[in-house]
């Protein structure tokens, strides 16, 4: 299983360097230096307030999923 994994890893990391044009060690640096997109369309916030929001989505998940007294029925989206 683990090395069927790995291989597919690479072969969507070859992918998207092939369709990007940027290797996945300086894919951070692009979001910093051209800052954040999404399909090609920037995004009208920085990185810092993306951060922002991911803790605080994050965060209100996490603390609905622990206050559950029996955590295997929560659904956050309420998709089964």
């Amino acid at each position: 299983m683990g090395l069927t994994c790995s291989y597919l890893m690479k072969r969507y990391r070859s992918f998207f360097e092939w369709l990007t044009g940027v290797t996945w060690q300086d894919a951070g640096k692009v979001e910093l230096v051209d800052g954040s997109s999404y399909l090609a369309q920037p995004l009208p916030f920085s990185i810092s307030t993306l951060i922002r929001i991911k803790v605080l989505v994050t965060g209100y998940i996490e603390f609905q999923h622990n206050a559950e007294l029996y955590s295997e029925t929560f659904v956050p989206i309420n998709v089964v």
